[in-house]
């Protein structure tokens, strides 16, 4: 199990095409992709104004409309998993955004009614709900590839997709903005429900291969994920990276999230000067979907690992008050090696990992690494309140480079990287 590793001929092969029979299939579940992505951005744009228009409402009103979303996915992710090694994984991305449209539909005629009684409340419930369905969604997506396109141009296909949400998180905020501006929030999140049901429809006509016979066959739940959570294990270069990625999430994203918005007030033209900074991550994200299209690293794990360190150069950046400039390519960079690392990412599990335990894979992987994200959104305050706020990042940064280092350095880790 250990030594499970990539086809070497298959990587190879990332330079061919997609071939003909694939290329429509793929085009629809890109498609659908790209649509609930732009989705993803109105739910959070439009909510979020829709509830600070709210009478009484502060920034306590709106995180407790909107992060119920994040407990949500936390709750289901496992399940997802589960559930997408069990059944067809296309049709519960269908079902999950059928579920999103309709909590969208239920959220615009709430809201359309005007302020109530236990209107808060609902919102956050169903934030929550909306949640469960983007827990399930995830593993189901990276389990439905394979059954798409064959092995040889997964990276491709992995690439393809990624570029397209990416050019929707830079397009999907403005046109949310521009039509919650126009129209009104309420009338943008029924735009959202639309979206997510515009998604389902284009998902059910994608045709899919049929799953291998599980061997073992279907066990009880707590025993597959348990089974998940062992092949996780047993794949020491899969473990390496969710550690290193947990680490980096809960000493150095997480709290970038809380703090660079504060050094972006303080020196970088507010509000306006960071919004270019996540317009760079964007492009950035961007041109490395682009370059994967092109070019598969001879050791794509290694890779994963080694393009970590550019997630700390934000961090740096500010921290030694570098003008807007470098910080802004200190964005960018991040945003490039974000793509690059979730189009490998995904490759290397979609072909290290056997089929019939895929979405348990994915799951154990989303939450181990992301499980820690809110953790250091929380720890920034104590933090900078300890260290002051160039310390803080400066802190983030270093001890960032340091967790990005010590899998490439320690010999052990390193060949285990490069097994893959």
């Amino acid at each position: 199990m250990s030594g499970a590793s990539l086809d070497p001929s298959a990587k190879a092969a990332d330079r061919g095409g997609i071939p003909a029979g694939a290329r429509r299939p793929l085009a629809r579940l890109a498609l659908a992709t790209w649509v609930s992505t732009v989705g993803n951005c109105f739910t959070t744009v439009a909510l979020a104004l829709a509830v600070a228009g709210l009478p009484g409402s502060g920034a306590g009103t709106v995180a407790a409309a909107t992060a119920p979303t994040v407990v949500g996915t936390l709750t289901s992710v496992l399940a997802g998993g589960g559930l997408a090694d069990r059944w067809n994984p296309r049709s519960l991305m269908a079902g999950a955004e059928l579920t999103c449209g309709a909590v969208q539909t239920v959220t615009f005629v709430l809201l359309a009614a005007g302020p109530g009684t236990g209107m808060l409340w609902a919102l956050g419930a169903l934030s929550f709900l909306r949640g469960l369905a983007s827990g399930v969604t995830g593993p189901a997506a990276r389990a439905i590839l394979p059954r798409v396109v064959p092995p040889h141009a997964l990276q491709r296909a992995n690439a393809a997709l990624r570029t397209g949400m990416s050019l929707s998180v830079i397009v999907g905020p403005a046109l949310a903005g521009w039509c919650a501006s126009a129209v009104g929030p309420a009338e943008a999140i029924a735009a959202d429900a639309a979206s997510f049901f515009l998604a389902a429809a284009l998902l059910y006509r994608i045709p899919v291969r049929a799953a291998a016979p599980r061997h073992p066959p279907v066990q009880g739940f707590r025993r597959e994920l348990r089974e998940g959570l062992a092949e996780v294990v047993g794949r020491r270069w899969l473990l390496l990276v969710i550690v290193q990625a947990a680490v980096l999430n809960l000493v150095t994203l997480g709290p970038m999230q809380v703090l660079a918005p504060l050094a972006a007030q303080e020196g970088y033209s507010g509000a306006r000067g960071y919004a270019a900074f996540l317009t760079s991550a964007g492009v950035g994200a961007v041109l490395g979907g682009m370059l994967m299209l092109r070019w598969a690293p001879k050791h794509p794990v290694l890779m994963c690992s080694a393009v970590m360190a550019a997630f700390c150069l934000p961090c740096l950046a500010m921290a030694v008050h570098g003008s807007w400039w470098q910080v802004t390519l200190a964005y960018g960079l991040l945003g490039t090696a974000e793509g690059i690392f979730a189009i490998l990412w995904s490759t290397a599990l979609q072909r290290g990992v056997p089929a019939g335990v895929l979405g348990r894979v994915s799951a154990w992987d989303f939450l181990g690494s992301f499980a820690s994200l809110p953790l250091g959104m929380v720890l920034a305050g104590p933090m900078t309140a300890a260290l002051g706020l160039d310390d803080s990042l400066l802190a983030m940064g270093a001890v960032g480079c340091c967790v990005v280092a010590w899998p490439l350095l320690w010999p052990r880790a390193r060949s285990a990287l490069r097994a893959v």
